[in-house]
């Protein structure tokens, strides 16, 4: 059973709101972002998806980019290649595009990778997890980013997140100019009085 086909597509989400990391803005409210999703076609039709999430605030890594060295480069690479032969896709993606000071277009190779795996898992009639040996649940909590500069916006951010049915919270620092280390503690601990362990 071989690839016989690596297709690109991209997709624009709608956004609700505003969201950051330390280096910068990820995504704005009203504009939606751009994601792209890599489809695995095996010969037997078995298909799997991946995704990259282009974030230049974060990565070197456009749209542009990772569709140019998909559909260009690394699809090419890979088309033909035994679907079971997960070390033959590392070394074709390696030869294609060189590593360099990184792994080379770290976002397009992991979308090829992971549409890879799902491909292999699903012409064997398994998930992700059984095909690692790993599945330990049938289901995932998913976490929800609390988001805002003081207590009340965060407190606002979890009972929103709570509303929705999460009940795990994370946080992100670093985002306020000028914060320093007690401010971080903060909010920190302002999340974590509005999300109190879950039961």
């Amino acid at each position: 059973m071989t690839v016989e086909r690596v297709e690109t597509i991209t997709v624009a989400l709608p956004t609700l709101r505003d969201f950051a990391v330390a280096g910068g803005g990820v995504t704005a409210r009203g504009r939606p972002p751009i994601r792209v999703l890599v489809k695995v076609t095996a010969s037997d039709g078995s298909t799997g998806w991946g995704e990259a999430t282009p974030i230049p605030s974060w990565t070197y890594e456009t749209t542009e980019s990772i569709v140019s060295t998909l559909t260009h480069y690394l699809a090419p690479a890979a088309t033909g290649l035994p679907l079971w032969d997960l070390d033959g896709l590392v070394v074709a993606c390696d030869r294609t595009i060189r590593r360099g000071w990184s792994t080379g277009m770290p976002l397009a190779r992991a979308a090829l990778d992971v549409a890879w795996h799902d491909a292999l898992a699903r012409s064997r009639g398994v998930s992700l997890g059984e095909l690692w040996g790993r599945r330990r649940h049938d289901t995932v909590d998913r976490c929800w980013i609390a988001t805002g500069d003081d207590a009340g916006a965060l407190a606002e951010s979890v009972a929103e997140g709570q509303a929705h049915g999460y009940r795990h919270f994370k946080i992100k620092t670093g985002l306020v100019p000028g914060q320093d280390e007690t401010g971080e503690v903060a909010r920190v601990a302002a999340v974590r009085e509005a999300a109190p362990t879950p039961a």
